[in-house]
């Protein structure tokens, strides 16, 4: 524990985002110089960002509940027009605290990773100055405390992914992949930002900081349609359904970057938001027409999270490739995770309120732990990758394990962890977001019908994830030893730059679940964050926890009958349509890209055909009307003089008419 003074906090809390960005300045400045050392700021600056950030959170954690775990530190006026004032604040509360220092420390370690796994590339630079910048910007966003400026941050992840998404942009599919993410997400923004205009409007002239925006009272229609325009915000940024498309795509980005987005940054924005602002909005939800307005939209969260997590679990199945693989079990357990943030009741305030603050918590709690095995299982990836020549499809590799002994180890730890099997942490927080799922089926009124068949597709999803994550693991690290050509013959064990961050993450994926789940020291730290009900220890639901943990074991068992058999090439219809992602990416482009274009060739065609032919026409209608009198002035003075006679009958013949 560590009692930081509040000038000590002042100081330092910029630190946590601010080391980042200038690391970032400093390598985009002087990159090429660098070069091959370019990862040495960034390093030292997310080293630096991560042990503040355990600091800061070690200082609350020390602080008791009675104690206020709440600082918020005013550091300049951002900008300011009209009645609206927007600062330059951050936050530090259990919520803010444990993202900050999970973000930098995870992000530490794929740095690490990162150094050895783009050694020599020719852009080595720009990826450190990217990757700096991103962690930045995902710290800011957490840390902020206004809206305006979690929006700053949010918008700086946004621009990040798209550098990184496509850092090989010479390549066709990385551009196309950096575009679609950032076209996509960009819908999202827009939803965002309207909603924010609509939480502006509804108050009193504020800078839109938690403190006064979490807590007021609101018309049920104006708040309604304000959090849906923030959920879709979330949708996007977190790659819900249906905005989920662009998630799969990003891995034509190097492979620490998809440990990256997927793992620590960028899709946890979303899920962070909601949980920020639906718990202290269920407590201050005076009206039960406010309580209700909050419901409806957690419905929709229920809805969306559940459709994500299995139809990404279905799609998952049919995947060859095993970064997509896991690029759909990111979307799955997020899905999970938005499940959990649409628990709650409809009897009554004091009651939705425990219930909505105890499933963010379990939601924050598979978001914590899932950060930690997804960056495992992603960086375990890129080490395969490096072994093989850049190929991971599952066709063409497998036996690795003796080839890869720590790789394999660590990628096993994260898969069991991912499947939900005890002792590991998935099994803790994923059985979280269940029983959270269970307390609202059994809260009764209209709500509780969809809670509980969205527990019932939070089970069968626990199974699919057994099914993919352990054939993924059994056929890439047994069976035959399977070394594609592109390896040549000197396929090993990756250096020590990348191993030792796998063994260093495969510590907490195993272990954080059950030294803070069970234990109850996660639920009792994060529910003391401001806004949310802080609940007494309960009992540990092993009921539940066996029920998941029977589908997660049925998902494995069924794995290991299907052993070592190789997806077929050409696979039947069920298979191919979930290898194609269920063809929602065809539909998009049937009903949304392909329209768009079509359109946007007309409204080009009415423009150049149309509307530049009229104003041509008008432009050489004075030219035309010089052309017809230009034979006036042919210089010929009799003609002159004629022209002036001829005036002067026509003024003659005028004044005698006018008589």
């Amino acid at each position: 524990m560590f009692d930081l003074s509040t000038e000590n906090l002042w100081v330092l809390l910029p630190l946590i985002p601010g080391l980042p960005i200038f690391a970032a300045l400093i390598v985009a400045i002087f990159g090429h110089r660098l070069v091959e050392r370019s990862h040495y700021p960034v390093l030292l600056a997310v080293a630096g960002s991560a042990v503040i950030g355990l600091l800061a959170l070690s200082h609350v954690k020390g602080l008791g509940a009675d104690q206020g775990r709440e600082a918020v530190f005013n550091y300049a006026n951002w900008f300011q027009a009209g009645n609206l004032r927007v600062d330059w604040e951050l936050r530090l509360d259990s919520l803010s605290a444990m993202m900050a220092a999970m973000v930098s420390f995870i992000s530490l370690w794929i740095v690490l990773f990162s150094s050895g796994y783009m050694h020599g590339d020719p852009g080595y630079p720009r990826y450190f100055a990217a990757v700096s910048l991103f962690v930045g910007a995902m710290n800011l966003l957490v840390l902020a405390n206004n809206l305006p400026l979690l929006f700053l941050g949010w918008e700086g992840v946004g621009v990040c992914s798209y550098l990184l998404i496509g850092f090989w942009f010479a390549k066709p599919e990385a551009a196309k992949a950096a575009r679609k993410a950032f076209l996509v997400t960009r819908l999202g923004d827009v939803a965002l930002l309207a909603g924010m205009i609509l939480l502006y409007r509804a108050g009193d002239p504020v800078g839109l900081s938690y403190d006064t925006l979490l807590f007021r009272q609101y018309d049920p229609v104006t708040l309604y349609w304000a959090l849906v325009c923030l959920g879709i915000g979330a949708f996007g940024k977190s790659a819900q359904f249906p905005l989920h498309v662009w998630l799969p795509d990003a891995m034509e980005g190097p492979t620490p970057v998809s440990a990256l987005i997927h793992a620590a940054t960028m899709v946890t924005a979303g899920v962070y938001l909601l949980a920020r602002m639906l718990p202290p909005l269920t407590e201050h939800a005076v009206s039960p027409a406010q309580l209700a307005a909050v419901g409806d939209f957690q419905d929709i969260v229920l809805l969306s999270g559940g459709v994500t997590a299995l139809l990404a679990a279905l799609i998952a199945l049919g995947q060859t490739d095993l970064k997509r693989i896991l690029a759909y079990s990111t979307l799955s357990q997020l899905g999970y995770m938005f499940m959990a943030l649409g628990v709650g009741s409809s009897q009554g305030t004091a009651e939705s309120h425990v219930l909505v603050s105890a499933a963010a918590a379990a939601s924050i709690f598979h978001l914590l732990t899932h950060a930690f095995f997804k960056a495992l299982l992603f960086l375990s990836a890129g080490s395969v990758m490096h072994a093989m020549g850049n190929v991971l499809d599952l066709r063409r590799i497998g036996g690795l394990r003796k080839l890869l002994p720590i790789t394999h180890v660590c990628f096993l730890i994260g898969a069991l962890a991912l499947a939900g099997l005890p002792p590991l942490s998935g099994f803790f927080s994923k059985d979280g977001i269940l029983e959270a799922l269970e307390h609202g089926a059994e809260s009764g009124g209209r709500r509780a019908l969809l809670q509980n068949i969205m527990l019932w597709i939070g089970l069968v999803t626990a199974a699919l994830t057994g099914l993919y994550t352990i054939r993924a693991y059994l056929l890439t690290f047994w069976g035959p030893q399977r070394v594609p050509e592109e390896a040549g013959h000197h396929a090993h064990e990756s250096p020590p730059v990348m191993t030792i961050p796998l063994a260093v993450l495969a510590v907490p994926a195993a272990l954080i679940g059950l030294a803070i789940g069970p234990t109850h020291l996660f639920g009792h730290f994060i529910q003391a964050t401001p806004g949310w009900h802080l609940a007494e220890s309960h009992p540990f639901a092993w009921k539940m926890a066996a029920i998941g943990l029977g589908a997660a074991a049925l998902g494995v068992a069924v794995a290991f009958v299907l052993g070592d058999r190789r997806p077929a090439r050409t696979p039947n219809n069920l298979v191919g349509a979930s290898r194609s992602g269920f063809f929602i990416d065809d539909i998009y482009s049937s009903f949304i890209t392909k329209p768009c274009e079509y359109g946007g060739r007309l409204l080009n065609f009415l423009d150049r055909e149309l509307v530049d032919k009229v104003v041509e026409l008008f432009a050489r209608i004075p030219g035309w009307v010089g052309d017809s009198l230009r034979p006036l002035q042919n210089g010929l003075v009799q003609y002159y003089a004629l022209a002036m006679a001829l005036g002067l009958v026509v003024l003659i013949a005028m004044f005698t008419l006018a008589r």
